[in-house]
């Protein structure tokens, strides 16, 4: 018998404003549907398979793809994610290549810490080193016994619209799905050197951060972060209603199970059960059946993680929405060099820096105006007293080629971040976006800049002053219908242009002048 689960149905646009009108549906609208069930020939699901067992990915050739068509793919046996692999094993497996997968469905359920070190994607492509695969009309999402749907109903862009709810608002909980019941990231994404990952019209929803992308494991040293990754192209798809930060608090009278992750009433930090079951007991910041201790996730939509760089990303006409406690945009300001450097500064041996062409480099002696005068390691230029590879595999600090065009952006607290005050970066284009209060954003609309991490306080809109090919331009800001209750400051301000920076980041007659 053929299941049909769930489909999830587009939802219809309130009237837009003049400068809205002309442009096509977006991700997740009636006039533009998404996932699965929207897949051209959907004709239902069979019994569920597992990469590894019941699906075998042998791959295909350039121009000739392995297609895997309308499956329903849960993670094997032992599993917490679903790895795009010749097994289906994390952290083992052979890589394959050429895959497409149409109008498939992959669920999982893994609510660990942290995605490069432990596999809690619902998709794992980022450490298996396989290359050009194509997800076509497909879903991501937690596991249907648990949330068949996004909390408390599907809506456009995401759960909470029109309500002003806020991250940290009274019950702003019940619009994202249960810590429990979901996973860090939809796809942890690697696209190798050479390489082109693809994602078009697909749902992605119930994560920390729905798309993460991460170039571990192929940096080149000495060569630009832009020839160590392949191409990544995202288009057309939706990506909404993330999961909660916080997982539910310790209680002695449940019986927890492996995995299984919790809060503690004390410290307030999250636990993951270590043993088999477990009833009662001490407090998981006092119990060894308790390990792995982190404050709570940060939530975003598309992301890199700040301690990898990465580039040649295209998000082209997606949707992004929803209550998040970081960004919405999340290329953020890089932590692999704790500053850029600084001709005034003394550093000792071990100090780390970003030269200005966005390596990372270690020192080898003293240097400074204390210490025979500065040396700017840019450039490789003192290979005596700077080596430039930074902290292990993490040599750049910079992005290069990330192109966010024609989207519709909501939500999350400080909505848009394209990378403050990272050295070296190009290509970095924001064109054509509708930002907006739909889903209300928690601080502001654009990342004011950064100065506890990097040095002096730089603003977003330096990066975007006409060199290297970054592009800020055409940039609108939407009024929600109905949003002057809870909005009032931006109730005026419908089809202004926003501008890359925080401070001052509306402006009614003027596009930013790059």
């Amino acid at each position: 018998m053929i299941a049909m689960p769930y489909i999830r149905r587009g939802i219809a646009a309130p009237m837009w404003a003049p400068f809205q009108a002309t442009r096509n549906a977006f991700p997740g609208q009636a006039g533009n549907q998404v996932g699965f069930a929207a897949a051209p020939g959907f004709p239902g699901f069979g019994v569920q398979v597992s990469i590894g067992t019941t699906l075998i990915l042998t791959g295909g050739s350039p121009g000739s793809p392995q297609v895997v068509q309308f499956q329903d793919i849960t993670p094997k046996s032992g599993q917490a994610c679903n790895v795009i692999n010749g097994t289906g094993t994390f952290g083992g497996g052979s890589a394959i290549h050429d895959v497409k997968f149409v109008g498939c469905r992959f669920t999982g359920r893994s609510a660990h810490l942290n995605s490069v070190n432990q596999g809690d994607a619902c998709v794992d492509l980022l450490s298996t080193g396989s290359t050009n695969i194509t997800f076509s009309y497909c879903t991501f999402a937690p596991f249907p016994s648990l949330n068949p749907n996004p909390i408390p109903a599907p809506a456009w862009p995401s759960a909470s619209v029109g309500t002003g709810i806020v991250y940290g608002s009274t019950n702003y909980q019940n619009y994202l799905i249960p810590y429990a019941n979901a996973y860090r990231d939809c796809i942890a994404l690697g696209t190798p050197p050479g390489s082109t990952t693809t994602l078009d019209h697909c749902d992605l929803w119930g994560a920390g951060d729905t798309v993460t992308c991460s170039s571990i494991g192929w940096q080149s040293l000495n060569q630009p972060i832009s020839t160590s990754c392949g191409t990544t192209l995202i288009k057309d798809c939706w990506l909404h209603d993330n999961r909660n930060d916080f997982a539910p608090t310790w209680s002695a009278s449940t019986t927890y199970h492996l995995d299984d992750v919790v809060t503690s009433p004390i410290d307030a930090h999250l636990y993951r059960c270590l043993v088999a079951t477990i009833t009662g007991g001490s407090d998981p910041s006092a119990s060894a059946s308790w390990g792995n201790p982190s404050t709570n996730d940060h939530t975003n939509g598309c992301m890199c993680p700040n301690s990898n760089s990465f580039a040649n990303v295209t998000f082209d006409h997606c949707t992004i929405s929803a209550i998040g406690n970081t960004n919405c945009i999340a290329w953020q300001h890089l932590l692999n060099a704790s500053n850029n450097f600084d001709a005034t500064a003394n550093y000792a041996i071990n100090a780390i820096v970003a030269g200005l062409d966005g390596f990372v480099y270690t020192a080898l002696a003293a240097s400074g105006p204390a210490s025979g005068g500065p040396k700017d390691p840019t450039g490789n230029a003192f290979p005596s007293v700077w080596n430039q590879n930074g902290a292990g595999l993490h040599w750049f600090n910079q992005f290069q080629n990330i192109a966010i065009k024609n989207c519709h952006l909501s939500g999350f607290t400080s909505m848009v971040d394209m990378g403050a005050n990272n050295s070296g970066q190009s290509g970095m284009v924001f064109e054509d976006n509708i930002i907006s209060n739909a889903v209300k954003y928690g601080a502001r609309v654009v990342y004011t800049g950064v100065g506890t991490y990097t040095g002096p306080y730089v603003p977003l809109s330096n990066l975007f002053n006409g060199a290297s090919g970054n592009s800020w331009r055409r940039n609108r800001y939407q009024v929600w219908p109905g949003s002057a209750a809870w909005d009032a400051a931006h109730a005026s301000m419908d089809g202004w242009f926003v501008w890359p920076d925080g401070d001052v980041s509306l402006n009614q007659t003027t596009d930013w002048h790059n």
